[in-house]
């Protein structure tokens, strides 16, 4: 039949292509941390962020990282203490006491130590002239035993003094009860150093300077302005010492710890 069109089915539509699932793009948000946050000025901080997952980057991870900040004594910064990282270095070189409560128990141990020890450091110089070693052992036994003798009381000193101003800062809020036991634990140590230095030095000064011809208020200011560089250097000496740190920081870490407890009492 002409004109008539055939047709055994009906042509199938074509087929599209669906694109495949693609997994979500990670993201880089930008987030600025204020001076409060990060303590150090403002700082941008990238943020990687994909899914449920947050992962700071090395700057914002070392800017965060928490600290405990020391409190200020006599104008100087403290340090901080931290059971994380360890004592504070700045703190071993700072002193609880105040600079007139330093100078008399230096003045002290140079005076009256080396007054005590100074017969004994002329006999030592005897010995060494003659080469008396039994002299020298004799005499090196007598000059420590000055020395532990007026570092157990510079020791006494230097702790009560620093209980009494650590105490006080206490009392008025102005550190907490670990840093000022740290503080007078500390103190105390450099007293017994100081003390044990400040003697020797003292009889070591009055004895040369008795040799070269001084003789009265310059001999004895001469010894204890020696004396006085001899305690100064032996409590430095030991403020810097692993032993001096590691009993000075388990010191805090202890009453640290008896805090927190008696507030958790408390809360209870």
């Amino acid at each position: 039949m002409v004109g008539a069109v055939s047709a055994t089915g009906a042509r199938p539509a074509p087929l599209r292509v669906l694109p495949a699932a693609l997994p979500p793009a990670t993201k880089t948000t930008e987030k600025t941390f204020s001076a409060a946050v990060l303590g150090v000025g403002t700082k941008t901080v990238a943020q990687n962020a994909s899914g449920d997952m947050l992962k700071l980057s090395p700057t914002a991870t070392a800017a965060l990282k928490p600290q405990v900040v020391g409190v200020q004594g006599n104008g100087v910064q403290a340090g901080g203490f931290s059971t994380a990282s360890g004592l504070n270095t700045k703190y071993a070189d700072t002193s609880g006491i105040s600079f007139i409560g330093n100078a008399l128990i230096m003045g002290y141990n140079a005076v009256k130590g080396g007054q005590a020890a100074a017969p004994i450091v002329g006999q030592l110089v005897e010995a060494v002239k003659k080469f008396d070693l039994d002299g020298l052992w004799t005499g090196g036994k007598a000059l420590g035993s000055v020395g532990l003798q007026f570092a157990g009381k510079s020791a006494g000193f230097a702790g009560g003094l620093s209980l009494l101003l650590n105490g006080w800062r206490v009392i008025n809020h102005q550190q907490s009860i670990p840093v000022a036991g740290a503080r007078v634990v500390g103190d105390t140590m450099g007293g017994f150093a100081g003390g044990f230095g400040g003697a020797i030095a003292g009889g070591i000064g009055l004895t040369l300077l008795g040799a070269l011809g001084i003789a009265g208020a310059p001999l004895t200011i001469g010894a204890a302005l020696v004396g006085a560089i001899g305690y100064h250097f032996a409590d430095k000496a030991i403020r810097q010492t692993g032993a001096y740190n590691w009993v000075v920081q388990n010191t805090y870490d202890l009453l640290q710890s008896m805090d927190r407890t008696s507030v958790s009492s408390v809360r209870r």
